[in-house]
C-alpha cells in the first residue's frame, strides 16, 4: 500500500510539472504573438548638442528614413523597424554627424540627431562650392538653408580635400574662421577672405576700403589686437578711406599703404595721429612712414596660405603695435 502511494504522489508529481510547462510555453506564445503585433505609436525627433533642426530638418530626417509623412510611422509594426539599418541611412547624409534610435516603453520611435554645423563657406578656383565643418569635413549646399558663415573664394583645393596640401589649407581656413567668429569686430567687419598667391588671406571688411591682409594663420588673436589698436588710434583720426591696404604679417607693427587719391604728404597727418592718440597699454604706439622698400619679413615660416610682404615704390604707414601685457 505505501508503495502505491508513492507511484501516486510521483505520477502527481510529473503532472503538475508538465502542466506548468504547458501553461508556461502558451504564455510564451501568447507574447510572442502580442510582440508581432504591436505597432508604433507615434515619432518624436530632437537634437543633440544644442541643435535646433537648422541644418535637418524633421521632414528631411524622416524622407531620409524612407517614411514619406511624419505620420508614417505610426501605425507600423514594431517588429517591422529595423533601427540600425534606419541608423545607418541616417548617418550617410553629409548634414548628420551622428544619429541613434530607440523605441520607449509607450512604443515611440525616438530618432536623435546630432548635425554637422558649418564653420564656412569655401569657392574654389575650380568653381566648386561648399562648407566645411570643425572637423574639416565637406558638407554640400543646402537647398533649404543657407548658412550664415564667413566665405573664402580663391581656394585651390577640390571638394574630395583628400591630399595634404587641401588639409593644409582648410586647417588655416578653419582656424581663421573660428577667430573671426569669436572676434567681436572681427565678425562684425568682415564677410568674406580672398586667398591671394602672393600675399595669403586678405579680408575684405564692410567698412572702409581697406583690404585686410592677414597673411598665413599664425598668430590670429595677435594680429587681431594689432587691427584694433590701428583702427582706434590711426584711421579714427585719419579717416577709413585713407589707406587701401593694412598689413598684420609683420611683428609687432601694422603696415598701411594709402589710396592713390593721398599723397606722399600724408606723413604729417599720420605723424598727427600718432601723437594724439591713446595707447591701449602701457606700452606707446608709435606711428611714422617709411619708404617702402624694406628688410623686414613676414613672422615665422609661411603656411599653406604663404604670402610675401607687398607692394613697393610707395609710402607706407608703419605703426609699431608694441605690447604692453
Amino acid at each position: 500500500m505505501p508503495e502505491g502511494r508513492d507511484i501516486w504522489k510521483r505520477s502527481l508529481r510529473v503532472t503538475v510539472w508538465v502542466l506548468l510547462g504547458i501553461g508556461a510555453l502558451s504564455l510564451l506564445v501568447a507574447a510572442m504573438n502580442i510582440g508581432s503585433t504591436r505597432r508604433c505609436a507615434g515619432v518624436s525627433i530632437a537634437y543633440a548638442a544644442g541643435g535646433s533642426g537648422t541644418y535637418v530638418r524633421p521632414d528631411d530626417a524622416l524622407r531620409w528614413m524612407g517614411f514619406t509623412s511624419p505620420s508614417s510611422p505610426k501605425g507600423m509594426p514594431l517588429k517591422d523597424l529595423d533601427l540600425r539599418s534606419l541608423e545607418r541611412r541616417l548617418e550617410k547624409e553629409p548634414w548628420v554627424r551622428e544619429a541613434e534610435l530607440y523605441v520607449d516603453r509607450n512604443r515611440i520611435l525616438h530618432v536623435l540627431l546630432q548635425e554637422r554645423v558649418p564653420v564656412a563657406r569655401l569657392f574654389t578656383t575650380e568653381g566648386v562650392s561648399f562648407f566645411i565643418d570643425s572637423s574639416m569635413g565637406v558638407i554640400p549646399l543646402n537647398v533649404s538653408h543657407t548658412p550664415r558663415v564667413t566665405v573664402f573664394t580663391g581656394l585651390p583645393v577640390s571638394a574630395r580635400a583628400r591630399a595634404r596640401r587641401d588639409s593644409l589649407i582648410l586647417s588655416e581656413v578653419r582656424d581663421l574662421a573660428f577667430a573671426i567668429a569669436s572676434d567681436s569686430l572681427m565678425a562684425a567687419q568682415v564677410e568674406q577672405v580672398d586667398l591671394d598667391p602672393v600675399k595669403g588671406f586678405v579680408a575684405v571688411p564692410k567698412v572702409g576700403e581697406h583690404a585686410i591682409i592677414v597673411g598665413d594663420g599664425s598668430d590670429l588673436q595677435d594680429k587681431f589686437r594689432r587691427l584694433k589698436v590701428f583702427y582706434g588710434q590711426v584711421l579714427s583720426q585719419t579717416g577709413w578711406s585713407t589707406y587701401r591696404e593694412v598689413d598684420l604679417r609683420f611683428r609687432g607693427q601694422v603696415v598701411a599703404m594709402p589710396t592713390r587719391r593721398q599723397t606722399v604728404a600724408s606723413t604729417e597727418t599720420v605723424n598727427k595721429a600718432a601723437s594724439a592718440a591713446k595707447p591701449t597699454s602701457t606700452a606707446p604706439v608709435e606711428a611714422a612712414v617709411e619708404p617702402a622698400a624694406t628688410t623686414d619679413k613676414p613672422k615665422g615660416k609661411q603656411g599653406a596660405a604663404g604670402g610675401k610682404a607687398a607692394g613697393a615704390g610707395k609710402p607706407k604707414a608703419v605703426m609699431p603695435a608694441k605690447k604692453g601685457r
